[in-house]
């Protein structure tokens, strides 16, 4: 049967004299929609949280459900949804959505998350780097929750709505990926800074369940690795988006992953919207060190990409940064991200600290890994 197709909600947000789009992925499995979008808000706070929720059953996809939008203003500040914090920024907007849904004869969407914020000035690694160091204990191949026989999945793929900017396509925790072979269960999507060596590549990603279209709850499993396992074939995912459980049905399930195209097929599903299925995380085989996107309008803001593990907390000179609703971490005090010192720690309690290149990249430092997993 076909599997997923859909579409995704928009949002246009207007960052300074920057356009923004932005959406959260869709689910798949049939023709859904995404459900999330996120809004706009002040350029230096949360702009919502976004996410998908798949809207229609049977050949994958998500429907966008609903949009959050903020208030424009030129110094003002917004608040965000759960793990987001409230900031002034120097660029404002306004933001627009928009919802789409994909339409399907059977079947039950995915989660998928896209981000809120988009895609800052640099982007990927650069050719600049920082320095830093890392402690911390041994580091272990998995962690966190484990679903044997007891999850699910959809499919989805960018061009169902995902936001655009400089060129890119941008999820809910703020990756930059690439579209490639049109649309439906053919279009090949890529990601900037994830795992991609041993069974990863960079299109293989995935979509997290989040409590709503206004609370991506789940923000700090932005950048963790997901093993799946379908009798003989296994893979490792990236998670980079979020589905919303208030508007995605399937996402109601704790066990639920909303996956790339090209993570699907290569599981050799028969169906769009497999259930019963076997996933837990894992560290992520990532290469090189962890990286660095200033995002675009917010000197205080930026995206950290290619980890080993999520970080989920990060301080500049003892000084805690929120997680925001979109996947950026905002610093305290206004505090310009590029140069700045970053102790970063993740989900297992390591910690490294880097340095943040003036225009992004490549930090000089990873977090501890366990090497080749089983």
């Amino acid at each position: 049967m076909g599997r997923a197709r859909g579409a995704r909600g928009v949002a246009f947000i207007v960052l300074g004299a920057v356009a923004v789009v932005v959406a959260f992925a869709g689910c798949s499995g049939v023709d859904g929609g995404p459900a999330w979008t996120q809004g706009a808000g002040d350029a230096a706070s949360p702009e919502g949280a976004g996410g998908h929720a798949d809207a229609a059953t049977g050949d994958g996809g998500h429907a966008d459900a609903t949009t959050h939008d903020a208030g424009a203003g030129s110094s003002g500040s917004g608040s965000g949804s759960s793990g987001s914090g409230s900031g002034s920024g120097a660029s404002s907007g306004s933001s627009g959505s928009s919802s789409s849904s994909g339409s399907s004869s059977s079947g039950s969407s995915g989660s998928g998350s896209s981000s809120g914020s988009t895609s800052g000035s640099s982007s990927g690694s650069s050719s600049s780097s920082g320095s830093g160091s890392s402690s911390g204990g041994s580091a272990a191949c998995t962690f966190g929750a484990s679903y044997a026989g007891s999850g699910s999945f959809t499919w989805y793929y960018f061009g169902q709505g995902t936001g655009q900017e400089n060129g890119y396509y941008v999820t809910a925790c703020g990756y930059q990926g690439t579209e490639q072979s049109g649309g439906g269960q053919s279009a090949v999507d890529t990601l900037l800074d994830v795992a991609s060596s041993g069974r990863a590549r960079s299109s293989y990603f995935a979509a997290i369940p989040s409590a709503s279209s206004g609370n991506f709850d789940t923000v700090n499993s932005c950048g963790a690795c997901v093993e799946i396992t379908n009798g003989s074939a296994t893979i490792v995912a990236t998670v980079v988006d979020a589905c919303p459980r208030d508007s995605n049905p399937p996402c109601q399930s704790a066990g639920h992953l909303d996956l790339s195209t090209q993570a699907f097929d290569a599981l050799g599903y028969a169906n769009g919207d497999p259930s019963g299925t076997t996933w837990h995380f894992v560290a992520c085989p990532v290469t090189g060190n962890i990286q660095a996107r200033l995002k675009s309008g917010n000197v205080d803001q930026l995206y950290l990409t290619n980890v080993v593990f999520p970080i989920v907390a990060v301080q500049v000179n003892g000084q805690p940064a929120t997680h925001l609703s979109y996947g950026a971490w905002q610093l305290a005090g206004g505090a310009h991200a590029a140069g700045a010192s970053l102790t970063m720690t993740d989900v297992e309690g390591h910690t490294v600290t880097g340095t943040v290149p003036g225009g992004g990249g490549d930090m000089g430092v990873q977090l501890p890994s366990p090497g080749p997993c089983p």
